[in-house]
Formats: C-alpha cells, sequence, structure tokens
C-alpha cells in the first residue's frame, strides 16, 4: 500500500521528505508515518500486468521431408 504524506518529516540520513511525497507503508519509515498520523492520502498502486504469451514450440524435423 501507498500514502501520501500531509506534513514533511525527516527521513533515513536525514533527507527531508516532503508533502505528497508517496511512501510505501511496508518501509519502517512509511509504517511509522501512518501509525503517527502523518500520512493521509492512500494512493492506489498501478498493478502491471503481465500477458503470458505462450510461443508455439516447433521440434526440430517437423517440417523436414
Amino acid at each position: 500500500m501507498v500514502v501520501k504524506l500531509s506534513v514533511s518529516t525527516l527521513g533515513a540520513g536525514g533527507t527531508i521528505i516532503r508533502p505528497g511525497t508517496e511512501i510505501k507503508v511496508n518501509d519502517d519509515i512509511g509504517a511509522g508515518l501512518v501509525k503517527s498520523g502523518k500520512a493521509v492520502e492512500v494512493v492506489t498502486e498501478k498493478k502491471q500486468v503481465k500477458k503470458n504469451v505462450k510461443k508455439s514450440k516447433t521440434k526440430e524435423g517437423d517440417n523436414a521431408e
């Protein structure tokens, strides 16, 4: 799950995370921000759909005359 921050906060290494930044909740920082109520808006994740493409396999000798 991805959430958007409502306030700026300090991240790992002293980096500033600005409001509106999307953070994954499964990170330590993200989980802490959700518990503290600083993350407000839940962002729907874009799911990548992979289509299974079956390649036709031809055995050697099928087209042999």
